[in-house]
């Protein structure tokens, strides 16, 4: 949940996807397109959450760790964040001060759908393999896992 929320401020200000300042992919597109500038501020925005859940994924593969239960865990986390921030929604005072309670509310609960998405995409990515038939070995199928696998006795400590 650390590394999420540090990849959520690492991006920079989330406001400044309203206002589109399409300066860094000048680099990118040279000519004025709206839907590829948009798409590669979207990308911005959506990569370091990406890598972040495939590097979790790959260690909790990597540890044994079952997935399904350290993703309850961060439910349990996220729905006492929420809980705390409904507990400080505004009703009085300016607009903004309103807006903002609101808008931290909505975003710790939209939170989890966001995430229980990237942990599919996560799975995804962490266990197909882009090797054509002929290179992976004859036993070998799809939708065996890329990273490699430990044995399941007890660890060994030195």
């Amino acid at each position: 949940l650390f590394f999420v929320v540090l990849a959520f401020f690492g991006i920079g200000n989330l406001a400044s996807v309203n206002s589109f300042d399409p300066s860094f992919v000048y680099c990118f597109v040279t000519v004025f397109s709206p839907l590829v500038m948009g798409g590669l501020l979207l990308l911005k925005i959506l990569l370091p959450f990406l890598l972040v859940s495939c590097f979790f994924h790959a260690v909790c593969v990597l540890l044994q760790v079952p997935i399904a239960a350290m993703f309850q865990l961060f439910l349990v986390l996220s729905d006492i964040m929420a809980l705390q921030f409904f507990l400080v929604i505004r009703t009085e005072g300016s607009w903004l001060a309103i807006g903002t309670s609101l808008s931290h509310f909505v975003i710790s609960m939209a939170s989890t759908v966001f995430l229980y998405v990237l942990m599919l995409l996560a799975r995804l990515l962490n266990t197909v393999s882009l090797l054509p038939e002929k290179r992976r070995s004859a036993g070998q199928k799809w939708t065996q896992p890329v990273l490699p696998q430990t044995n399941r006795g007890r660890p060994h400590r030195d």
